[in-house]
């Protein structure tokens, strides 16, 4: 029985650890135009997965001006965020014939690639234990 009994004060004592080593991250997301659709958020944390396997993916309504969301329990370390206004909800960027995005975009450190995305390093930006804020302006 005592067993039992610090066996489960132990896992609470793990849970609590490894809830006090998570962190939350706030995106300040800002310029945007209308409303209308929703918020598409990829918060990548390896390099060899940008902009094809996120960490987490959040989906926020649109507001004119500017949204803050908040990304809980994010362990410390590097990640980098890629964001796009649904204008028409349709769950994809709107591109055009040249692929060029039509919708709204941005990039964690406002970082911007020349004939395409920028890359995690460009993107990337630090997430203590503490938590961190970051913002974007859409482009």
């Amino acid at each position: 029985m005592i067993h039992k009994l610090f066996g489960a004060i132990g896992f609470v004592f793990m849970l609590a650890a490894q809830n006090a080593s998570a962190a939350d991250l706030k995106i300040t997301i800002s310029q945007i135009q209308s409303g209308s659709g929703e918020l598409r958020i990829a918060l990548y944390k390896q390099a060899d997965q940008w902009l094809t396997k996120s960490f987490k993916k959040i989906q926020e309504p649109a507001v004119a001006g500017s949204v803050t969301v908040i990304i809980s329990d994010i362990p410390a370390g590097d990640y980098a965020v890629a964001l796009f206004h649904d204008v028409d909800s349709d769950g994809k960027m709107a591109k055009n014939f040249l692929g060029i995005p039509k919708e709204p975009y941005g990039f964690s450190n406002d970082a911007r690639g020349s004939f395409g995305p920028p890359s995690f390093d460009a993107s990337k930006f630090a997430v203590p234990a503490e938590g961190a804020a970051i913002t974007i302006k859409l482009e």
